[in-house]
């Protein structure tokens, strides 16, 4: 019985090794094809870009509606591969572009058409929706006001992919604030993570960014604006408020001049004489939320029209940002209705009073 029973087991243990030999030689060959398939597994280059109201896109894009939502998405995608090609040494056919840009869409409306980057009849959200669908690893997304969200999102996903072997490079467009810098500090302490990501510059640079000591910095200027918002200077820095009998607060000039180096005023012309040698008004339509906020904040004309005010007793408010297109024309408008003392004989080009009924 024992002798029979010991056969019975021998024969089991072997036909267990046998099974575990198997089992061994089939882990080992999906361990092989696991790694392999790792290896070939396509990499990828990740932007991130946050408020994008200071990594703004050109105004050219901002303006063109749809195509041009559609053209900032190519030339973006061009730029970066181009970067990634020429500067980084990388085959670009094996990686994969993964864009994440994150603005508060009604901040950055108001924020582009007061700082003249982009017309008040174009469409932020369009423009952002062309962009999503340009590509499929592209995401423009609302997160809604507040910078918090977007930095949240940012520091979230950066602390994702920068982990992660298949993302070969970080591209950040956050060098406008300094409220990174206490979370990207400790990334700087490693090299093998810091010699991965490089620092996207527009405009405005942070100087503590200067700090971190990034080892590369780039810009992009054929896809984001690197031109200052127009200012208005004052001479001499001297200004005073004062409350109108309405009890609307304006800011009034204390000794002057202004110029604002971002108005044009050959907009006010050319003149246009008639048959009978009398200066008439170029026909201009006016919104009536356009026409309503410019008599809230009470602009001074020759300054938003001209470029240029003596100041002195001048009662008008000369502190507002720049005025697009349509803000202008209507400025323009409201003050057409007083009537120019020369009337049709006026030859002033840049005169903005009304001179035909």
């Amino acid at each position: 019985m024992f002798g029979f029973e010991s056969k019975d087991l021998i024969s089991h243990i072997e036909e267990l090794s046998y099974e575990m030999d198997k089992l061994s030689v089939e882990s080992d060959d999906l361990y092989s094809r696991l790694t392999l398939a790792l290896k070939d597994r396509r990499k990828f280059k990740r932007q991130v870009k946050a408020e994008e109201n200071h990594v703004t896109f050109r105004d050219t894009f901002l303006n063109n509606g749809q195509q041009g939502g559609w053209d900032a998405a190519t030339e973006l995608l061009k730029q970066v591969n181009n970067d990634l090609e020429h500067h980084l040494g990388l085959d670009v056919s094996n990686l994969d572009v993964r864009i994440q840009a994150y603005a508060d869409f009604e901040g950055l409306s108001k924020r582009c058409i007061n700082n003249g980057w982009m017309k008040g009849d174009a469409d932020i959200v369009k423009f952002a929706h062309v962009i999503t669908g340009a590509n499929a690893l592209i995401d423009f997304v609302d997160v809604g006001p507040g910078k918090e969200q977007a930095a949240h999102k940012i520091k979230e996903q950066f602390k994702f992919y920068i982990e992660i072997p298949q993302c070969e490079h970080v591209l950040l467009g956050i060098a406008h604030d300094s409220g990174y810098i206490t979370f990207l500090r400790p990334f700087a302490e490693d090299s093998a993570i810091w010699d991965r990501i490089t620092l996207l510059e527009t405009y405005r640079l942070h100087p503590d960014f200067k700090t971190l000591d990034f080892k590369r910095r780039i810009q992009l200027p054929t896809v984001f604006t690197h031109q200052s918002p127009p200012i208005v200077q004052r001479f001499p820095e001297s200004t005073q408020s004062t409350t109108t009998g309405s009890g609307q607060q304006i800011t009034q000039l204390g000794k002057g001049p202004y110029h604002h180096f971002g108005v044009d005023g050959s907009r006010l012309g050319p003149m246009i004489i008639n048959v009978q040698g009398e200066r008439v008004d170029e026909p201009l339509s006016i919104k009536s939320n356009f026409a309503s906020w410019i008599g809230r904040v009470k602009l001074c004309p020759r300054l938003y029209l001209q470029g240029h005010c003596v100041g002195g007793n001048c009662r008008f408010n000369h502190k507002i940002s720049p005025l697009t297109a349509k803000e202008y024309e209507a400025l323009w408008v409201i003050h057409r209705r007083t009537r120019c003392s020369a009337k049709g004989s006026c030859r002033n080009p840049k005169c903005f009073r009304g001179h035909s009924e």
